[in-house]
């Protein structure tokens, strides 16, 4: 199901079953958590890039990468689900995310980029029942066959409770199967909420038919969501639009190909709408394609302002030097294009029928070049530069960088390899960096730039915009961009790059025998504010089971808030091979400094961890753990600091093969009030597999302090953990005849 998606993280009950012919899934929870999606364009850096709201529940938090559709919104080009630590950084209390690459504003073909957060943010009020649940019965002949060639219906019902912003959804889908290569979905849905303006109430659906044959893949669609529809589940891009159209493809012969389109977008808040037909044939052969076609669009944006252009469309590719170089370029030329020249929002008027694409912020005429140079099998340097020019802007965007072609399994073949004996999660998670080229044995790099200048006039007010964020094909060109915000928990928050811009990164790596290192810096300028990263890190593998590291991460921005943020750490671990006593260390210093309208805060953090582990038999365990910092915070011109240590122990005994008991019991003391928290708690362990460890526990004391390592085993209450070992031999690293992972098509 899409519309009745419901996707959250709560402590609950859920239950599911899957039989021949039916099935389903249910959940309730008692809960005062708020979900929270937001979209953040990427803007060409690693971050900060800040949430909505603050008091993130932590392990809520669910990231990932979607490049959408330039013109079409609803259609996903691909989707990057990330993981915390490995990829991306997270502070649940400031609601700030920073990410092991920058995250461009776009695909190396300009389609707009999207970072997607879906998370809990912490509720003040009372908790409450929420539940729901699909029930789905396969139908037909094929009921029996396997999941994904069968005809099925569903039915979704969802209710929040909430205090102050309760909310049901229904919906009812259907999938049926007709033949071999054709499916019809379809689905409708009904949604009511309490919100902060007042009650809201909306209706969506989503019909399509699609077929895929041999040489005919085709599609046709009709699309419709109300503006106060969902739960907030659903792409922002989607509120208040109906779509219909559809698509196709032929394929004549190898080489050649034909294909078409006709859609039509409406925006049911403002009125905006936009027809398009395109028609275009593609050959290739021996290194050499060609493209052509055509299209006629119009556009209307709801306040009396209406275009039309009739564009012919082009491209050629060569590739040349054994096929590792590429050459290639991509023209879209108005040929009778026309604009009534109402300028809406100052009533002047213009000459009706002027020509070409001055109304259009979809379609100006566009000229394209691009090349890509294969540096080895899977890393290819690639440059795209995009002339865009039309009656009352000119605009040009530019992409350079690295493209990796990954192998299966490369990335957790790559994090292992990086990963050493201490903090090395931390050093090449969220300090280490993607080093795509690897220039030598010893030596990686990676470099990109992405530019967007408007050199005169600005992209007009449009279709575009005023369905934001259908595209960001506006702010592409270097109009104003424009975002969808919102506070209240389940809605769907927007944030769009807006104006002009250019971000630059250049990032290199070392690993050599027992020494590795590596860095990064970027820099961004726009119209709107200024940013510099700088990330470095190394780590020495001693003898004897020792090894040392350090890194370093400083973030500043200046604009409409000024912050810049130090955190430099410095390791050690000494884990001699079968000994009684293991022992790590981490020394951190933070320096955090905000200001805005409202004046400056600044926070000085130097926070030592110190964990050792004792083995006095193969059953038994004790683990014990030291921390201290020394806080100093300062708002305006009042400073406050203060002291705070962690005395936390450990015992663990097996029982068997495969279970194991343990007790944990800490204190945090903060030496300035004396005041004290407890934490006390059980656990039961479970070897589930070699090199598998399960364990559930229930702390009936508890507190939270995050800048202590494992603090959040702490909290009151139950929690689950699972630990697994990955080494060189997991998936037979070192044999070479095994360890051959296949590359992607």
């Amino acid at each position: 199901a899409e519309l009745g998606r419901y996707s959250r993280t709560l402590n609950g009950a859920k239950t599911e079953y899957k039989g021949e012919r039916f099935g389903y899934n249910a959940f309730a929870s008692q809960t005062a958590q708020g979900f929270r999606k937001d979209e953040i364009q990427g803007d060409g850096t690693s971050g900060l890039y800040r949430l909505q709201s603050r008091d993130i529940v932590i392990n809520s938090d669910k990231v990932r990468v979607e490049v959408r559709d330039q013109f079409r919104s609803e259609i996903i080009i691909s989707t990057r689900t990330l993981t915390r630590y490995l990829d991306y950084q997270i502070d649940h209390a400031l609601g700030t995310l920073f990410f092991r690459e920058p995250i461009t504003a776009r695909d190396t073909a300009f389609n707009p980029q999207f970072i997607v957060v879906e998370y809990e943010s912490g509720g003040q009020g009372d908790a409450k029942l929420s539940y729901g649940g699909r029930v789905s019965m396969k139908i037909g002949s094929d009921a029996t066959a396997p999941s994904g060639q069968t005809s099925e219906v569903g039915l979704t019902r969802i209710h929040e409770g909430n205090v102050g912003r309760e909310a049901t959804l229904t919906a009812a889908d259907a999938t049926l199967r007709i033949g071999d290569n054709t499916k019809l979905r379809v689905e409708a849905a009904t949604s009511e909420r309490i919100a902060l303006k007042g009650a809201e109430s909306g209706q969506a659906f989503v019909a399509e038919v699609a077929h895929v044959g041999t040489d005919l893949a085709a599609r046709a669609y009709a699309r419709q969501q109300d503006a106060g529809f969902g739960l907030g589940q659903q792409a922002g891009s989607e509120v208040g639009t109906r779509k219909i159209g559809a698509d196709a493809r032929y394929k004549l012969s190898d080489s050649t190909q034909l294909q078409g389109e006709a859609y039509r977008q409406q925006n049911q808040t403002t009125g905006a709408q936009r027809d398009v037909v395109e028609a275009k044939s593609n050959w290739y052969n021996d290194g050499l394609s060609l493209s052509g076609g055509a299209r006629i669009a119009s556009e209307a944006d709801g306040r009396g302002r209406e275009a039309t252009v009739r564009q012919i469309l082009g491209g050629v590719g060569y590739e040349l030097l054994d096929k590792r170089l590429t050459l290639r370029a991509n023209a879209e030329l108005d040929v009778g294009g026309s604009d009534n020249g109402v300028a809406a929002s100052s009533g002047a008027t213009g000459t009706t029928g002027t020509t070409g694409t001055a109304g259009s912020t979809a379609f100006p005429n566009r000229l394209i070049l691009g090349a890509d140079y294969k540096l080895t099998s899977t890393v290819t340097v690639f440059g795209q530069h995009e002339l865009a020019r039309g009656d009352e802007f000119k605009a040009d965007t530019t992409r350079v960088g690295l493209r990796m072609q990954p192998w299966t399994g490369g990335e957790v073949l790559s994090s292992l390899g990086s990963q050493s004996s201490l903090d090395g999660n931390r050093l090449y998670g969220n300090m280490g960096l993607v080093q795509k080229w690897k220039i030598t044995d010893e030596w990686a790099a990676d470099f990109g730039v992405d530019r967007s200048q408007t050199f005169s006039g600005s992209a007009p007010t449009g279709f575009q915009a005023a369905q934001a964020p259908a595209s960001s094909t506006a702010n592409s060109f270097g109009g104003s961009g424009s975002s969808v915000v919102s506070t209240t928990p389940g809605v769907t928050s927007t944030s769009l790059v807006a104006g002009d811009y250019t971000a630059l990164f250049a990032g290199g790596a070392y690993r050599h025998n027992d020494w590795s290192g590596n860095g990064r810096i970027e820099w961004r300028t726009s119209d709107t504010d200024k940013r510099v990263n700088f990330l470095i890190g190394a780590q020495r593998n001693l003898e004897n089971g020792r090894a040392a590291a350090a890194g370093l991460i400083y973030t500043s921005a200046s604009g409409t808030l000024e912050s810049s943020k130090l955190d430099a750490r410095l390791s050690y671990a000494n884990r001699p091979l079968n000994a009684q006593w293991i022992w790590l260390d981490r020394l951190q210093y933070i320096h955090d400094s905000t200001q805005d309208l409202t004046g400056r805060i600044l926070t000085r953090k130097l926070i030592n961890n110190l964990n050792a582990n004792w083995m006095p038999t193969r059953q038994t365990q004790i683990a014990l753990q030291y921390g201290i910092k020394y806080v100093r915070d300062s708002i305006d011109s009042h400073a406050y600091t203060g002291v705070t240590d962690l005395m936390g122990i450990e015992a663990r005994q097996d029982i068997g093969e495969r279970f194991d008991i343990g007790l944990h019991a800490s204190r945090l003391h903060s030496w300035k009030r004396g005041a004290s928290d407890l934490h006390l708690g059980l656990s039961v362990g479970f070897k589930v597999t070699t090199n598998s460890w399960l364990s559930v526990g229930y702390n009936q004391r508890g507190f939270v302090d995050a800048d202590f390592a494992g603090a959040e085993y702490r909290a009151k209450g139950v929690y689950l953990n699972l630990r697994i070992k990955f080494d060189q031999d997991t998936f037979h690293l070192n044999d070479r005849s095994k360890g051959q992972l296949a590359i992607k098509p």
